[in-house]
Order: structure tokens, then sequence, then C-alpha cells
């Protein structure tokens, strides 16, 4: 099946077959990427939205709830934060 026009990314299958190594095609100078509702374990199972921007230079992260703490529970945080003064959240 041909891609539909409105379909503007490109395959990196090569860059995944290639055997070199570092930086396979240069015209590919960025990786943008996103994580969101993949933390199980948190009060309602409630996402981390993040988004990142990683350049050879650069790396930019956008928290969008930053008053979430990481995949654990206010609870949790707590109890850690007693009991392990330096994971303090």
């Amino acid at each position: 099946m041909p891609p539909q026009p409105q379909m503007t990314g490109r395959s990196f299958l090569d860059v995944l077959l290639s055997t070199k190594s570092d930086l396979v095609d240069p015209s590919r100078n960025f990786i943008v990427s996103m994580k969101e509702r993949h933390d199980i374990g948190r009060e309602g199972d409630v996402g981390y939205p993040i988004r990142t921007l990683r350049t050879n230079d650069f790396l930019y992260i956008h928290n969008f709830k930053p008053e979430r703490p990481p995949a654990v529970s206010r609870k949790q945080a707590t109890a850690r934060s007693t009991t392990h003064p330096r994971r303090a959240l």
C-alpha cells in the first residue's frame, strides 16, 4: 500500500538496519519523543506527560504535569522521603 499524501514521515528502517554507528543519516539531526500514560502505579494510574527534543548539542524536556511525582503515589513519596532523606520529592 503506498503512503497517503498526508503522511509526511519517512521510514527509518535504513537507520535501524545500518551497520554504521553514530550519525547514520546526516539529514536526521534531531529526535522528538514523548511519554504519556506509561506509568502504572501512580494513584489513579494517571500519566506523566513529557515531550522531549534532542539534538547533538541540546536536550529540551517539557513536563506538562510537574506536580505529579514520577511513578509513585504521594503516600509512597512521603514514606520514601521520611526513610530516605536524600530522596525527598
